[in-house]
């Protein structure tokens, strides 16, 4: 009776599924796997951006960064309304081409960072580009982008110019590591227009571990 208690607390607790597993344990067939929430397996969906190029994230909508970290504006800032809020980064991207709708972006500035925490999933690297930025306007806008695995130890992934704006993190990456947070910062390139720096959408790892 002892036992059975103790494989169903076990059981309950998530700990059989651990490497290696308790020996009262049975087999555990429903361990959750790298790209997958327990209990459910991740959907993987398709997103265009701005300019046209599709791309497809393993988590789907999940992939997407779900905090604003910090954030600190150009030193020319957007004379737009309603282009500063960094918050517009967040999510499933959502603009619509229309510059009018200020909801959907935020402009950086000329010279300003954006750093994005990803909450319940990680960026980790795979064969091919790992992480898109959803830039908006007709150009993609000169960015450079740093990863970080606890937002204080930064790795320098190199900058984004022209299209598409995303970036294979191979070189920086270390194995098996797993990356929440995102730093962008633009390099003062386009910095004339009522919206100068980057105008960012959203900023998604389409290579990623649910958390």
């Amino acid at each position: 009776m002892r036992t059975a208690l103790v494989v169903a607390v076990l059981l309950a607790s998530g700990s059989c599924c651990t490497q290696p597993a308790p020996s009262t344990c049975p087999p555990c067939p429903a361990c959750p796997q790298a790209g997958a929430q327990a209990g459910s397996a991740a959907t993987p969906a398709t997103f265009t951006d701005n300019q046209g190029t599709a791309v497809t994230f393993e988590l789907g909508a999940q992939a997407f960064a779900d905090r604003v970290a910090s954030s600190e504006p150009g030193d020319r800032a957007p004379t737009a309304s309603g282009w500063t809020n960094p918050a517009a980064a967040l999510a499933a991207p959502d603009y619509q081409g229309e510059r009018d709708d200020p909801a959907t972006a935020v402009t950086l500035g000329c010279g300003g960072v954006l750093v994005v925490e990803f909450v319940d999933n990680a960026l980790v690297d795979a064969a091919g580009a790992d992480l898109h930025v959803f830039e908006c306007g007709p150009d993609v806008e000169a960015m450079h982008v740093a990863i970080s695995t606890d937002g204080t130890s930064w790795a320098e992934v190199g900058d984004v110019r022209g299209q598409p704006a995303q970036v294979d993190i191979a070189a920086v990456s270390t194995p098996n590591a797993q990356y929440r947070f995102v730093r962008i910062t633009d390099l003062r390139e386009s910095c004339s227009s009522s919206y100068p720096g980057a105008d960012i959408d959203a900023v998604g790892a389409i290579h990623a571990v649910a958390l």
